[in-house]
């Protein structure tokens, strides 16, 4: 699969790869102890997305991903990553498809400025448990 560039992990590289035959990589966004997450761009509906690639995970554990994040996709609120596809790359590994939020992270204004006042991080705060409060009360619980 990935063509050119530095190995994320087996199989994998970076930028202009495509992964399950529709999602053209444009960048790495992060790797983590369950995947590795990368913008990218769907072929066909030209989106860019924020595609989470989980290698790490079992087959059973794959199939139990997906379905969660399939009941994501039924959930309207600012709060909560809206999921635009799921599947299996070339490779087996589950994938889940995210809109693409442009903006600055936590971490991003914690490098900037060195510290967040009371305010900034009280509003973080409620901003994520409005989000996880959305999906408890859907029956899905973060992992």
């Amino acid at each position: 699969m990935f063509g050119s560039g530095a190995r994320l992990v087996p199989g994998y590289t970076m930028k202009g790869d495509t992964i399950a035959g529709r999602f053209r990589v444009e960048k790495l966004l992060g790797v983590g102890s369950s995947g590795f997450v990368v913008v990218a761009r769907h072929a066909r509906l030209q989106q860019r997305v924020a595609l989470k690639i989980l290698t790490s995970l079992s087959p059973g554990q794959g199939k139990a991903v997906l379905a969660v994040a399939h009941r994501v996709a039924t959930l309207t609120d600012p709060h909560v990553a809206h999921v635009v596809d799921t599947g299996l790359t070339e490779e087996g590994y589950p994938f889940v498809a995210t809109a693409l939020s442009e903006g600055r992270t936590v971490a991003d204004l914690l490098l900037e400025r060195g510290t967040l006042s009371a305010r900034e991080a009280i509003d973080i705060a409620r901003q994520a448990c409005a989000g996880l409060a959305v999906a408890h009360a859907a029956g899905i619980v973060h992992g």
